[in-house]
């Protein structure tokens, strides 16, 4: 059974997975402790062939200079998860864990690996590895490979096809998790494209049934699940159920999942922002981007597809001063009326190049977390130029300030009603934002002196070197348990 798998994967050596720039994915040995000689031994090592070619350049003496670039490797995140699939060489299928990594900008590919014995890693813990040697629609993929059961049974791992891929295609990749033999789907065809991050969304059994994901024309796609399409799944509709573009008309490019969470009315809300951050170019533009809230109402006949921002609500960000010199940010607006729009929009023109490329987290039932950044622009060796960004915190329902406060914007030790409602906060080291909850009930919410009022939790939403306490109602999401597992990419410099 599935739970006596856990108690057996609950036993085994814990060990630890990072990529790295010196061309491997590495596994370190950790042991909480008990045998300290053994924590931090590396037991461990995956060369990708995706990165062969590029590991004699570091050992090239002009490494780091001009005339050389650093270069990247193992550079993506990485996703764990269980499957029900056979293990090599067996003749049924089992319970196995799998480590499945994109290879970010240090390559054209995807690979996925049986971790499930961790005390035997070697060379057959590999299972598969797709690059654009094999696949010229697969690029450079900076999300996560999503992965699961589709109704059915068959467990796939799922991704968008990236930047950069050789004709430029926006494709849907759905790879067969045991034997990595894919099926594609190709959603655009007419180059300058390519399929970004994907969401999947799972019925009560567990099951794969949609999928969200945008490209890098701004379009936002569903896909519903189909057991007669050769890639398992087709376009919803037949057609973008969005499309970002500015004020102006220019096209806002996704490049991340977006977050799904529940409408009070029914369907799901799209939380999602706008932006690249690949090249200089990109690091440069000035291009006015925003973030997104989209309702995906069920069997919706209003509107047609792709909706655009003309059936949105729109959004103003304001600033103001808080302690200490803190700057907060306000988000502002009429309320969305359901019956004639289908949603909202925050166009981030406050700051020059503020662009969301980070994935929408889920706070709780009704707040999403949105980083988003501005690089440091027209950079010269030597700079000590740096981004800067906000960070916002959304109700998703109405995309604007919350009705109760979430920050201590008085600086007093309390959230209370005298501070102001404010939905962000400025940052100088934006990028890779994570939210720790210690769980419903805990943290000094809801007893006397506590730094939140009764019926809400603290907790804290983490940047690269700060914390900032934040005070969200409780709900069920609250209780569950937090994996602290975080992945970075450090954004500036250098850019590829």
């Amino acid at each position: 059974s599935y739970a006596s798998f856990v108690t057996q994967k609950a036993a085994r050596t814990s060990v630890l997975f990072a990529g790295s720039n010196d061309g491997m994915l590495h596994g370190f040995k950790d042991t909480v402790g008990l045998i300290p000689a053994d924590d931090g031994k590396e037991v461990f090592a995956f060369v990708p062939r995706t990165v062969y070619p590029n590991l004699t350049k570091l050992a090239d003496k002009t490494y780091g200079t001009e005339l050389l670039n650093h270069q990247f490797f193992v550079d993506g995140p990485l996703r764990e998860t269980d499957a029900y699939v056979r293990a090599p060489s067996a003749g049924s299928a089992s319970w196995r864990n799998y480590l499945l990594g994109a290879m970010g900008a240090g390559g054209r590919g995807v690979f996925a690996l049986d971790v499930t014995d961790t005390a035997n890693l070697g060379a057959s813990s590999i299972r598969w590895e797709l690059s654009s040697d094999s696949d010229s629609d697969i690029g450079y993929i900076y999300s996560g490979v999503e992965a699961g059961v589709l109704p059915n049974g068959e467990w796939v791992a799922i991704f968008g096809n990236g930047h950069l891929s050789g004709a430029g295609k926006a494709v849907l990749f759905v790879a067969n998790l045991e034997t990595g033999a894919i099926q594609k789907l190709v959603v655009d065809a007419a180059g300058s494209n390519g399929l970004s991050g994907v969401s999947v969304q799972r019925n009560s059994l567990g099951q794969i049934t949609n999928l969200f994901a945008g490209d890098l024309k701004g379009k936002l796609w569903k896909f519903d699940y189909n057991a007669g399409a050769a890639s398992r799944f087709e376009i919803s509709g037949g057609a973008a159920l969005f499309s970002a573009a500015s004020a102006g008309g220019i096209a806002q490019p996704i490049t991340q999942p977006p977050g799904i969470f529940d409408h009070p009315d029914g369907g799901k809300l799209l939380i999602f922002g706008t932006g690249l951050l690949v090249t200089e170019a990109d690091a440069n533009s000035t291009a006015i981007q925003a973030i997104y809230g989209v309702w995906d109402k069920p069997s919706d006949v209003a509107f047609s597809r792709p909706m655009t921002r003309a059936s949105l609500a729109s959004r103003t960000v304001t600033s103001r001063a808080g302690s200490g010199g803190a700057v907060l940010y306000d988000v502002e607006g009429a309320d969305v009326d359901f019956t004639t729009q289908r949603g909202w929009v925050i166009d981030l023109g406050i700051v020059t190049g503020l662009r969301s490329v980070n994935r929408t987290l889920t706070i709780s039932k009704g707040l999403a977390l949105v980083s988003t950044l501005a690089p440091a622009q027209n950079v010269v060796a030597c700079d000590a130029s740096t981004g800067v960004g906000i960070t916002f915190v959304i109700p998703v329902a109405t995309g604007e300030n919350p009705t109760y406060r979430l920050f201590d914007t008085n600086g007093d030790g309390f959230v209370s009603a005298s501070d102001a409602s404010s939905s962000g906060f400025f940052t100088n080291s934006p990028g890779g934002d994570r939210v720790f909850l210690p769980g419903t009930g805990t943290g000094g919410g809801g007893g006397a002196g506590g730094f939140c009022q009764p019926g809400f939790t603290m907790g804290a939403i983490l940047d690269q070197t700060t914390g900032y306490r934040i005070c969200v109602p409780n709900d069920p999401v609250l209780a569950q348990k937090i994996k602290d597992r975080v992945w970075r990419r450090i954004i500036n410099p250098p850019i590829r």
